[in-house]
């Protein structure tokens, strides 16, 4: 996994182990931090303790990167990121959706500038900002290009994150009335910089998260947020796993787990 302390991994985390620690599986965990070369000696050393299957969140956006698993025959499921370059075992959700979700319901609201903050290099983020696009469109409107704020996927702090992006769409004429965050971490930090320079949520600014994890009660504000269901998605992601170590032969299985819209006092006009 990209970064072990993100609320969002960690509820991924419990979900995978409360399968697998019910089957007399065990469950290791490495952190690549976003970084390909710590990726692959990660892969190596799983390889080198004879894992039964792994359970990857890559940094690397092709199958081709992965193709080392291939030649040796251990079952792999890609899991919140989807890899281009053909067929494979994949669990995670519908970003695009989500993005179309948190996006519709900021227009849904009233608001008329809708800014993105999301991720660079990222297939789930850009996922995301293509639903929020698609959103848009359906409104007849296209978003002004400084309306879109990416940032490194390798941030070691997406709340300072942001933070960041927020103050800079607070720099815009005319400002953005609704943000829609890519994770919730994000969400916080625009909260945290609305708040600053004395501006009303919802009222001047409406901001929707994703991910719907625990770090959002620590918030003044709580913000609403797309409910990924992160346990579940672990859950599920584990279950495909057990069905590989029992039939390695079976065809590539997509599983997508569906979101939903949880409304608080970030978006409650």
């Amino acid at each position: 996994m990209p970064q072990l302390t993100d609320p969002f991994f960690s509820e991924v985390s419990w979900g995978l182990f409360s399968i697998f620690s019910a089957r007399d599986y065990s469950l290791g965990v490495a952190s690549t931090d976003e970084d390909p070369v710590l990726e692959r000696r990660a892969i190596a050393q799983m390889l080198a303790r004879r894992v039964d299957a792994l359970l990857i969140t890559s940094v690397q956006p092709d199958l081709d990167a992965l193709s080392a698993l291939e030649t040796m025959e251990i079952p792999f499921v890609s899991l919140h990121r989807r890899p281009s370059g053909g067929p494979a075992n994949f669990a995670g959700w519908d970003d695009v959706g989500s993005g179309l979700a948190g996006a519709t319901h900021l227009r849904e609201i009233g608001c008329q500038r809708i800014a993105y903050i999301g991720g660079a290099n990222s297939r789930p983020a850009a996922d995301g900002q293509a639903g929020y696009i698609q959103a848009l469109a359906r409104q007849g409107s296209v978003p002004p290009e400084e309306y879109i704020v990416n940032g490194d996927c390798g941030e070691s702090s997406w709340q300072a994150f942001g933070f960041r992006a927020m103050l800079q769409l607070l720099q815009l004429s005319p400002r953005p009335d609704g943000i829609f965050c890519w994770n919730d971490p994000v969400a916080l930090g625009a909260i945290r910089a609305i708040e600053g320079a004395e501006l009303r949520i919802p009222e001047d600014i409406a901001v929707v998260g994703c991910g719907n994890t625990h770090s959002d009660n620590w918030s003044s504000i709580p913000p609403s947020s797309i409910d990924q269901n992160s346990p579940r998605l672990g859950a599920s992601a584990a279950m495909l796993a057990l069905r590989l170590v029992e039939r390695p032969a079976m065809v590539p299985q997509s599983l997508v787990v569906q979101a939903q819209l949880i409304i608080r006092a970030s978006s409650q006009r």
